[in-house]
């Protein structure tokens, strides 16, 4: 990097150094497009790939592997979901001026991380994203896709940890998620119900007013807001699960 026009080295690369480098290998693109698709017949939904291949031609891969899944899935009488491939720039403007209900937004790694935090910005906070990420193997890692809040992390600790401002709705969100997963994996619709009474639970309690200081002014009534801390907004689920 350079540093007041002076170019500093974290070290000097020598000659015998290992060198790590990360990349999509074309088994790996294969089966991205596979869970892609796979979701979106699950969910009845429609698909908006992103991809620049007019000025990159690595990207060019990744299309000629989608007409290949999509070849094979029609030789095995599954007709694919519907689908476009457009460039990410085209991909955010259609998730932000006419975005359908039932559109999933497939995109790489760094176009990926801007469309979700914008989106989740438009929808109120960071905090109200989850994520979900799948490997080859099948291993799932369910996560809160936003930060640590460090901020919010100083006010707890100068408290003595009676000040916790979290919203806990991404983590609770993936959690709902994992047990859905489990639920399907295993035939157990009990633990199915439970993700689904629990994502509801959390969904009716902030369409209620009570909400973290992050979504103040941000409901549709305002004015009756009710703002909570963290155990406030988890009790607050807590009670509706009961109720429900």
């Amino acid at each position: 990097i350079i540093v007041d026009g002076e170019e500093k080295h974290a070290r000097h690369v020598s000659k015998g150094d290992p060198m790590l480098f990360m990349s999509n290998d074309r088994e790996a693109i294969k089966d991205w497009v596979g869970q892609v698709f796979r979701d979106a017949s699950v969910k009845d939904k429609e698909v908006y790939f992103g991809l620049k291949r007019e000025y990159m031609e690595y990207d060019d891969v990744f299309s000629l592997v989608i007409n290949e899944v999509r070849n094979e899935l029609a030789e095995h009488d599954t007709p694919p979901p519907s689908f476009m491939i457009m460039r990410p720039s085209s991909q955010l403007k259609k998730m932000i001026t006419d975005p359908p209900r039932n559109a999933l937004y497939p995109a790489q790694n760094l176009d990926g991380d801007i469309f979700s935090d914008i989106s989740a910005a438009l929808g109120g906070s960071l905090a109200t994203a989850s994520s979900i990420i799948e490997s080859k193997d099948g291993t799932m890692l369910y996560e809160a896709p936003h930060g640590t809040a460090h901020d919010l992390y100083l006010k707890y600790v100068e408290s003595n940890g009676k000040e916790a401002l979290f919203n806990s709705s991404a983590l609770l969100y993936a959690l709902a998620n994992a047990l859905a997963t489990l639920g399907d994996r295993e035939g157990n619709e009990a633990l199915l119900s439970y993700s689904k009474r629990l994502k509801t639970a959390l969904i009716d309690t902030v369409d209620k007013g009570i909400v973290t200081g992050d979504l103040k002014g941000k409901t549709t009534d305002p004015e009756n807001e009710q703002i909570v801390d963290m155990m406030g907004f988890l009790k607050a689920v807590a009670a509706e699960l009961d109720n429900d």
